[in-house]
């Protein structure tokens, strides 16, 4: 094992990318090939063909962002990755932009026969061309962005767009027997009898034209192809043909879908004979999956024949749970299934939110013409009614709530619905308004399995005792509802504890009445004394009414005699001219008042 260095951005020569590769491949074993970090930011373009690879290799590069390789549009594609044999060599791409192929064929930038993961890397503005002429099913257009052909696909955190596949129809009206021209398919990505899975990633705005042309996002012929935590959004066919999956196209391989968003795809056929069927996704003779995702905003759109909007399953099995089709639509002469289309199989649909959809023919929710499971789903708010079974029933039809009635369901009505949008989790959903009949109305054996609702961790499936229908489940108003009462009453407490305070400082307000008290038991005594303090406020007002007359002289003697008669009750006074007055003392809360008879004095 050798580690090669890329040291400029040269197309070939010493130190470049072109000649680590050669290197790498003179060698059998399972090399590395690294950037000089001096290339932070730049372009290594390609002037002298494809970069072809033949025996393992890890390429790491310094960054999808920071590391850009460019076939700029010179008639070529950037890697070829093909050991000429049927033994599987395994190769890994980090790091790099791949952009500017346009080869005549598929894979505009890259093409692999090999096992090849590319990872944190983007692959972006590459086109696959093809050639007018005769159809020939073996002769196919496929991915512009990736083309892999019988080994093993695995793109993780990586985004695929902006990449076109363009074919080319033969002049005049087109017969299947001559002159269709070229079979574009897989705008983003192509694979065929292999494997395909993609993880975290974004597979958007890819586009196949002309032909009959399939998957404008991701093509798959008899391969398996896994979709998880990734957005599959704004991929379009168009053409004059027969067209499908504008997001993903599967036939003879089973398709599985996991928290993820295929969102805002479309088919587009415009001849009189024009089919496009599945907007979204096109499952057919294999067996489609779809848990904790979203499938919104897809359409279908043709001239003839245009089925399942959102989702189309054919020859296979369909099983949809804690997931939301919404607002996807079919248009044409024979438009059904505007959210889904099932035929030939077992659709089973469970804890799911069916709504807004639209059909210009039957089913705008749902259309089926197999048997039919049916647990805990809305369908609801449907152009074209909200569901369509061609076998007249349901064979599962357990606490569904179906807006307009039909087969008897467990609940019929608005089921008050928020709109489409983020309420946690990697995808969006419609919640359930606090007024919603689907709240606590669903049945738990049918949700057996389900640990959360379709948002994932941190949001169960089942709050409150019983499940509701459909994929949201409300997680607070139910059971926190109550308890915020109790907390109610927890702050009242504390509002009685600030009023025993308020009388604490009561308390220290008659504090300061004892002390006022204090001078009042002294006041008391003053009182007595009051009358003398007024015969003292006398002194200054008195000397008005009593003073006048001699009160105020008698009252200054009295204080000298009050001391000598505190023991005494009464007296005989002897004044001048030895001649004796009747006199009184008379004593009362330590007061002594005297009382002298006047007749005696001369």
């Amino acid at each position: 094992m050798a580690t090669f260095n890329v040291t400029n951005t040269m197309d070939a020569g010493n130190g470049s990318l072109r000649a680590a590769i050669a290197m790498a491949n003179a060698t059998p074993d399972a090399d590395t090939i690294t950037f000089d970090s001096s290339l932070t930011g730049m372009t290594i373009g390609l002037t002298s063909g494809e970069l072809s690879i033949t025996n393992p290799l890890t390429i790491n590069g310094l960054g999808a962002n920071l590391l850009t390789v460019d076939a700029q549009q010179n008639g070529f594609r950037v890697f070829n990755i093909d050991n000429g044999n049927n033994d599987l060599i395994d190769v890994f791409i980090d790091g790099l932009t791949i952009t500017g192929g346009n080869p005549i064929g598929g894979g505009g930038g890259i093409f692999t026969s090999e096992n090849l993961t590319v990872q944190d890397s983007i692959i972006s503005g590459n086109t696959s061309t093809g050639i007018e002429g005769q159809y020939d099913i073996g002769r196919s257009i496929d991915g512009g962005g990736i083309n892999s052909y019988g080994g093993y696909l695995k793109i993780v955190n990586t985004d695929i767009i902006n990449n076109e596949v363009k074919g080319q129809l033969a002049d005049g009206n087109p017969e299947f027997q001559n002159d269709f021209g070229d079979d574009p398919d897989g705008g983003g990505v192509s694979i065929r009898n292999g494997q395909l899975n993609v993880v975290d990633s974004t597979i958007s705005g890819n586009k196949v034209t002309g032909g009959l042309s399939d998957g404008g996002g991701i093509y798959g012929w008899y391969s398996d192809i896994t979709v998880t935590n990734s957005t599959i959004s704004g991929n379009t066919l168009e053409g004059t043909a027969l067209g499908s999956g504008g997001g993903i196209y599967n036939r003879h391989g089973n398709t599985t879908i996991a928290n993820s968003t295929i969102a805002n795809n479309s088919t587009l056929m415009t001849s009189e004979f024009g089919s496009a069927d599945g907007g979204g996704i096109f499952s057919r003779n294999g067996d489609l999956e779809i848990t904790n995702s979203t499938v919104s905003g897809n359409s279908a759109v043709g001239l003839d024949r245009t089925d399942g909007g959102g989702v189309y399953s054919k020859n296979g099995n369909l099983t949809v749970a804690n997931s939301t089709i919404s607002y996807n639509s079919t248009a044409g002469n024979s438009a059904d299934g505007g959210g889904i289309f099932s035929s030939s199989g077992i659709a089973t649909i469970t804890n799911s939110t069916i709504y807004g959809n639209s059909a210009d023919g039957r089913g705008g929710g749902l259309f089926s013409e197999g048997r039919t499971n049916l647990t805990n789903t809305i369908i609801a708010n449907s152009t074209g009614r909200d569901a369509v079974l061609k076998t007249s029933k349901i064979d599962t039809n357990v606490n569904n709530l179906i807006e307009d009635g039909h087969y008897n369901p467990f609940l019929s009505g608005d089921p008050g619905l928020g709109p489409l949008q983020n309420n946690g989790g990697s995808t969006e959903t419609h919640a359930l308004l606090s007024d919603s009949i689907a709240i606590d109305a669903g049945d738990n054996g049918g949700a057996t399995g389900l640990t959360f609702d379709q948002r994932g961790q941190e949001f169960d499936r089942i709050v409150n005792g019983t499940v509701d229908i459909g994929a949201y489940e409300v997680q607070e108003p139910q059971p926190p509802a109550p308890e915020p009462q109790p907390p109610a009453p927890e702050p009242q407490p504390p509002t009685p504890e600030p009023q025993p305070p308020t009388p604490e400082p009561q308390p220290p307000a008659p504090e300061p009445q004892p002390p006022t008290p204090e001078p009042q038991p002294p006041t008391p005594e003053p009182q007595p004394p009051t009358p003398e303090p007024q015969p003292p406020t006398p002194e200054p007002q008195p000397p008005t009414p009593e003073p006048q007359p001699p009160t105020p002289e008698p009252q200054p003697p009295t204080p000298e005699p009050q001391p000598p008669t505190p023991e005494t009750e009464s007296l005989l006074f002897s004044l001048k001219n030895n001649q004796t007055l009747g006199g009184v003392i008379a004593m009362s809360a330590g007061i002594f008042t005297y009382y002298i008879n006047i007749d005696n004095v001369t």
